[in-house]
């Protein structure tokens, strides 16, 4: 299987490949009033509007100093959304399914874990993630 592997908040993450459009510097974000507070705002990419989220919010991690951030494009047949990166990493292959390399978890929008080299990979469930704010980013489409 391929990732994509980024790092924010002190934890490693990742999207299936197949997901990541690609990654673009960081930009002026415009805000949403009223918004869920996953949506860190929305932000112009090649003429379309991108919902961006606030990775540390949807992951309840911890923000210590303001930085500017990376931002990983996803997209798929029905929708386009960006997240928040402190530091982008890269495409990995990782063996398929083997007892001891992958665990499952109850965290919230994590498919699996993977240990790589005695780190933490959280996989992200991007139909999870796409589904649950459905109705913020079909608003900009």
């Amino acid at each position: 299987m391929d990732i994509f592997t980024f790092y924010i908040g002190g934890r490693h993450y990742a999207f299936d490949i197949d997901k990541v459009a690609e990654v673009t510097e960081p930009r002026r974000l415009v805000s949403i009033p009223k918004s869920l507070k996953y949506i860190k705002g929305v932000i112009n990419f090649k003429g379309m509007l991108y919902s961006i989220i606030d990775t540390y919010s949807i992951f309840d991690l911890e923000q210590k100093h303001s930085q500017e951030h990376d931002i990983i494009i996803l997209e798929d047949e029905n929708y386009r959304l960006g997240f928040l990166s402190e530091r982008v990493i890269g495409a990995l292959t990782i063996p398929d399914f083997q007892e001891g390399i992958v665990s499952e978890t109850s965290e919230c929008f994590i498919k699996y874990i993977y240990n790589l080299n005695n780190i933490d990979v959280r996989l992200i469930d991007t139909k999870e993630v796409f589904k649950t704010i459905e109705i913020a980013v079909t608003c900009y489409m």
